[in-house]
Protein backbone atom coordinates (compact mmCIF):
# COMPACT_ATOMS: atom_id res chain seq x y z
CA UNK A 1 0.00 0.00 0.00
CA UNK A 2 0.80 3.64 -0.10
CA UNK A 3 0.79 5.99 2.89
CA UNK A 4 -1.77 8.79 2.76
CA UNK A 5 -2.29 11.72 5.09
CA UNK A 6 -5.47 13.78 5.02
CA UNK A 7 -7.03 16.42 7.23
CA UNK A 8 -8.74 14.99 10.28
CA UNK A 9 -12.00 16.91 9.99
CA UNK A 10 -15.04 15.87 7.95
CA UNK A 11 -16.08 18.70 5.60
CA UNK A 12 -19.76 17.97 6.24
CA UNK A 13 -20.23 18.81 9.95
CA UNK A 14 -16.59 19.17 11.03
CA UNK A 15 -16.64 15.91 12.98
CA UNK A 16 -13.23 14.49 13.95
CA UNK A 17 -12.41 11.67 11.54
CA UNK A 18 -10.19 10.02 14.17
CA UNK A 19 -13.44 8.76 15.71
CA UNK A 20 -14.46 7.14 12.43
CA UNK A 21 -13.15 3.92 10.94
CA UNK A 22 -11.76 2.39 7.79
CA UNK A 23 -14.56 0.52 6.00
CA UNK A 24 -14.34 -2.78 4.09
CA UNK A 25 -13.44 -0.86 0.90
CA UNK A 26 -10.39 0.63 2.62
CA UNK A 27 -11.97 4.09 2.76
CA UNK A 28 -12.11 6.40 5.76
CA UNK A 29 -15.67 6.68 7.05
CA UNK A 30 -16.89 9.53 9.23
CA UNK A 31 -18.64 8.28 12.35
CA UNK A 32 -21.18 11.10 12.39
CA UNK A 33 -23.06 10.65 9.07
CA UNK A 34 -21.07 7.91 7.33
CA UNK A 35 -19.46 10.02 4.61
CA UNK A 36 -16.61 8.00 3.02
CA UNK A 37 -13.32 9.26 1.62
CA UNK A 38 -10.75 7.70 -0.72
CA UNK A 39 -7.03 7.87 0.01
CA UNK A 40 -6.67 11.01 -2.11
CA UNK A 41 -9.28 12.74 0.08
CA UNK A 42 -12.14 12.73 -2.42
CA UNK A 43 -15.60 11.95 -1.08
CA UNK A 44 -16.80 8.62 -2.45
CA UNK A 45 -20.04 8.03 -0.59
CA UNK A 46 -22.71 10.08 1.15
CA UNK A 47 -25.29 7.63 2.56
CA UNK A 48 -28.07 10.23 2.70
CA UNK A 49 -27.59 10.92 -1.03
CA UNK A 50 -28.10 7.31 -2.12
CA UNK A 51 -30.75 7.24 -4.84
CA UNK A 52 -30.52 11.00 -5.47
CA UNK A 53 -28.31 11.42 -8.53
CA UNK A 54 -28.39 15.22 -8.37
CA UNK A 55 -27.17 15.25 -4.75
CA UNK A 56 -24.48 12.69 -5.54
CA UNK A 57 -23.27 14.81 -8.48
CA UNK A 58 -23.03 17.88 -6.22
CA UNK A 59 -21.09 16.04 -3.50
CA UNK A 60 -19.08 13.07 -4.74
CA UNK A 61 -15.60 13.93 -5.99
CA UNK A 62 -16.16 17.68 -5.65
CA UNK A 63 -13.68 20.09 -4.04
CA UNK A 64 -16.25 21.22 -1.47
CA UNK A 65 -16.51 17.69 -0.07
CA UNK A 66 -12.83 16.78 -0.34
CA UNK A 67 -10.39 16.36 2.53
CA UNK A 68 -7.13 18.26 2.31
CA UNK A 69 -4.37 15.79 1.37
CA UNK A 70 -0.75 16.14 2.41
CA UNK A 71 2.30 14.73 0.63
CA UNK A 72 4.14 11.83 2.28
CA UNK A 73 7.46 10.10 1.75
CA UNK A 74 9.17 7.08 3.35
CA UNK A 75 12.89 7.20 4.04
CA UNK A 76 14.78 4.60 6.09
CA UNK A 77 11.57 3.28 7.58
CA UNK A 78 10.32 6.71 8.69
CA UNK A 79 7.15 8.35 7.41
CA UNK A 80 7.51 12.04 6.60
CA UNK A 81 4.49 14.30 6.07
CA UNK A 82 4.46 17.79 4.59
CA UNK A 83 1.53 19.29 6.53
CA UNK A 84 0.39 21.74 3.89
CA UNK A 85 -1.76 20.82 0.91
CA UNK A 86 0.30 23.21 -1.23
CA UNK A 87 3.66 21.55 -0.48
CA UNK A 88 3.51 18.79 -3.13
CA UNK A 89 6.27 20.42 -5.19
CA UNK A 90 8.56 20.71 -2.16
CA UNK A 91 7.91 17.09 -1.14
CA UNK A 92 8.68 15.81 -4.64
CA UNK A 93 11.82 17.90 -5.04
CA UNK A 94 13.55 17.22 -1.77
CA UNK A 95 14.38 14.24 0.43
CA UNK A 96 13.94 14.63 4.18
CA UNK A 97 17.16 14.63 6.20
CA UNK A 98 17.92 11.31 7.88
CA UNK A 99 21.38 10.67 9.35
CA UNK A 100 23.49 8.17 7.39
CA UNK A 101 24.13 6.20 10.61
CA UNK A 102 20.48 5.20 10.75
CA UNK A 103 20.18 1.69 9.37
CA UNK A 104 17.76 0.87 6.59
CA UNK A 105 15.81 -1.47 8.91
CA UNK A 106 15.83 0.12 12.35
CA UNK A 107 14.26 -1.66 15.31
CA UNK A 108 11.61 0.88 16.29
CA UNK A 109 9.45 0.96 19.40
CA UNK A 110 6.12 2.77 19.39
CA UNK A 111 4.23 4.32 22.26
CA UNK A 112 0.81 5.92 22.27
CA UNK A 113 1.33 9.24 24.03
CA UNK A 114 -1.47 11.83 24.15
CA UNK A 115 0.58 14.79 22.97
CA UNK A 116 0.48 16.98 19.88
CA UNK A 117 3.27 17.85 17.50
CA UNK A 118 4.10 21.08 19.37
CA UNK A 119 5.03 19.09 22.48
CA UNK A 120 7.24 16.77 20.44
CA UNK A 121 8.92 19.70 18.72
CA UNK A 122 9.60 21.36 22.07
CA UNK A 123 11.10 18.15 23.41
CA UNK A 124 13.48 17.92 20.48
CA UNK A 125 15.08 21.13 21.78
CA UNK A 126 15.53 19.59 25.24
CA UNK A 127 18.34 17.04 24.94
CA UNK A 128 18.60 16.55 28.72
CA UNK A 129 15.62 14.16 28.65
CA UNK A 130 17.26 11.71 26.23
CA UNK A 131 19.42 9.66 28.67
CA UNK A 132 16.37 9.00 30.85
CA UNK A 133 13.46 8.68 28.46
CA UNK A 134 15.29 6.81 25.69
CA UNK A 135 17.29 4.31 27.76
CA UNK A 136 14.90 1.41 27.04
Amino acid sequence: GEWRCNSGICPHRLAPLAHGRVNSDGQLMCRFHGWCFKGNGSCSKVPMAQGDEEAKARLLGQDRSKLASYPTKIKKGLLFVWPHASSEKEALGKDPFVPEELSDSPNWSCFDVPAGWRVWLEQSWDPSHAPFLHQY
